[in-house]
């Protein structure tokens, strides 16, 4: 029989006054009890299946502030034991004084919560605060980590008939640049700071010295003081190999809008974003192609950041739109076909709880190559698909699902396997578990150690606009554009080709 939860108000007392408490523990991993750090305003109670019987709950207000001692800096593994009822828990992580947006995944018994961070020679201090609350703790432990250097996005392509500046998200995790060389040359480059990520930063390269590397396959290896060595491959041509079909998705921040060149010449609009997003990004992007009229336009569901606040009326009157479609205007199983590219239904309004849960959800298919628009849904709606469509699961590139911002199912994302996922989403998305656990951790990592499988993550955050250029199952590829002011190579004057 399990122990019922039972509320210490005098050892609570007896915790708020004493002197903040910390471990000097030398050996790792280190562990510290939630109620034996220092504590303000929140619950110590008790429980048989918490450890040492007892955890903190911090409800909408408080902190819990751990202290320990390291005999070096370095990187390190922190892992909170947590419980979130109802829901994801977004809440402030505090480390030496920085404050880090983190997401605690909805968890109605004990988990781990685990993030690698830089921590000092020391006394160190981690802090939990609440930002949405409502969450308890059971411990704080530490551990020594080593962690390596990845870039994003893994490759790419550059064309000398419209060369356009590169630029590669690269995390360092405290290792250091050498040398950038590509057959042996060095690359000059310029590094900035990413502002979202620990020790992140974004390598940009010219235009000139990349014009001046051989067509074909190209081997960038960035080469660190430590010896570690990653590898960034880039195809050189010059111009675009011959492609049928288009998916262009640029960043928008928040929210959706995904333009797509069909087969037999339309012109393809899903959402369009927030109000400033339709009239800053994606207006004028329209404009600049002369692409005068669009002749689908799709309405996933009604929120502001994918109608523009006005139902896409702005989008018809000014683009002439031929056809328009939204939630109501199919149910899942629908298939038909337009522009020469196949569609089926996966989800629709009738599927749905909510205005999110309502929201379209389609695959497209051309010749073989498969996109995936996971529109606004939720991970149910995703187990829902798996049960209700097995013959349609599998893609080779994914629309993220609400941003990633809102529930996500591993078991869908492994299942479908896509080798590309377009994410079009602000930086909350490292606070949500939806990216960085069921994303991240168990989709990607997860397939990548278990089936080899190489997923290519594109977040437009991080790598700007995407653009995939497909002719069929096995000829497809992606670019990346940092800027969105660069032409986009293979888009002629006149339209998008």
């Amino acid at each position: 029989m399990k122990k019922n939860t039972i509320v210490f108000p005098i050892l609570l007392f007896a915790l708020l006054l004493s002197p903040l408490v910390y471990s000097q523990n030398r050996n790792f991993p280190q562990k510290i009890e939630a109620e034996a750090a220092g504590l303000d305003s929140v619950l110590v109670l008790n429980q048989a299946e918490a450890s040492g019987n007892y955890f903190v709950r911090i409800e909408n207000k408080g902190e819990i502030n751990w202290e320990f001692y390291l005999e070096k800096a370095g990187w390190f593994e922190i892992s909170f034991r947590y419980r979130a009822f109802g829901g994801e828990k977004e809440e402030f992580l505090i480390k030496n004084g920085v404050k880090i947006p983190i997401g605690f995944a909805m968890a109605e018994s004990w988990r781990l919560f685990k993030k690698k961070v830089s921590l000092k020679k020391g006394l160190n201090k981690i802090s939990i605060l609440p930002s949405w609350g409502n969450i308890d703790l059971d411990y704080l432990s530490i551990s020594e980590t080593i962690v390596e250097p990845s870039a994003n996005p893994e490759k790419n392509y550059f064309y000398k008939n419209s060369p356009q500046s590169l630029s590669i998200k690269i995390d360092l995790y405290g290792h250091r640049i050498e040398s950038i060389k590509s057959d042996g040359n060095l690359l000059n480059y310029s590094i900035t700071k990413y502002p979202f990520n620990e020790d992140s930063y974004k390598l940009k390269f010219s235009t000139e010295q990349l014009s001046l590397l051989p067509l074909g396959e190209n081997n960038i290896k960035i080469a660190f003081k430590n010896g570690t060595v990653l590898n960034f491959k880039l195809m050189v041509e010059s111009y675009p190999l011959k492609h049928d079909f288009i998916i262009l998705a640029p960043y928008v921040e928040h929210g959706t809008a995904v333009l797509f060149s069909l087969p037999n010449g339309e012109y393809m609009l899903v959402d369009c974003g927030k109000s400033w997003v339709r009239d800053e990004i994606l207006i004028p992007f329209l404009q600049k192609y002369q692409i005068e009229k669009i002749d689908h336009f799709f309405i996933s569901h009604y929120h502001d950041d994918h109608d523009g606040g006005d139902d896409g009326l702005k989008i018809k009157e000014m683009f002439n739109v031929s056809n328009f479609y939204d939630y109501k205007s199919f149910d899942a199983g629908d298939k038909f076909e337009i522009g020469n590219v196949n569609f089926t239904i996966l989800n629709s309004f009738v599927e749905g709880r909510d205005e999110n849960s309502n929201s379209l959800s389609f695959k497209m298919d051309y010749k073989g190559f498969e996109y995936i628009h996971g529109g606004d849904t939720y991970a149910h709606n995703q187990v829902d698909i798996l049960h209700q469509f097995p013959q349609e699961i599998g893609c080779d590139v994914f629309y993220a699902n609400h941003h990633f911002h809102g529930s996500v199912s591993s078991e869908y994302l492994r299942t479908i396997k896509p080798e590309a996922v377009i994410i079009q989403a602000q930086e909350a998305i490292y606070a949500r578990s939806a990216y960085m656990v069921n994303y991240l951790t168990e989709t990607v990592q997860f397939l990548s150690k278990t089936a080899k499988f190489q997923i290519h993550n594109l977040p437009n955050l991080e790598v700007g606009t995407v653009v995939i250029r497909a002719n069929g199952s096995e000829n497809w590829w992606f670019e990346t554009y940092q800027n969105s002011s660069d032409l986009i190579p293979g888009i002629p004057a006149g339209g998008i080709k």
